[in-house]
């Protein structure tokens, strides 16, 4: 399991299953955020707790980005709307992860937000390569 904390502590997740990957997203809110995105499904290996905030993108399918209400750090991505069989895909802020020396070598999903809205192919670099 993998807990993601923002910087104040009052919004926890947590991760249940062991990520594939790392994803990173070029476009405008992500590459100024400079979040590194797991994916999920809520309330089935995404979990969780504490005060948030969202601001809603209403751009090819609506967004809610997660912030904490205290520290203002960006928690998660989830779709504003429930997918197939009603359940909900959320990325949860990776770079948030409480041990990150443990899981930095994940391989690297690079996608383009920013024009192409779609995934781009990889470089074979893992999160730990581009960490900083």
């Amino acid at each position: 399991m993998l807990t993601c904390t923002c910087h104040c502590g009052a919004v926890i997740w947590t991760y249940q299953n062991e990520p594939k990957s790392v994803t990173v997203c070029n476009c405008s809110i992500h590459a100024s955020t400079r979040v590194r995105w797991i994916y999920g499904t809520e309330q089935e290996d995404v979990h969780g707790n504490g005060a948030a905030r969202a601001y809603v993108r209403a751009y090819q399918g609506a967004l809610e980005l997660h912030h904490s209400l205290v520290c203002g750090k960006t928690i998660s991505c989830r779709s504003a709307q429930p997918k197939t069989k009603g359940k909900t895909a959320i990325a949860v802020n990776f770079r948030l992860a409480d041990a990150q020396d443990d899981v930095i070598g994940y391989p690297i999903r690079h996608f383009d937000g920013r024009h192409a809205c779609k995934e781009q192919p990889g470089d074979h670099r893992t999160a730990k390569e581009i960490w900083f």
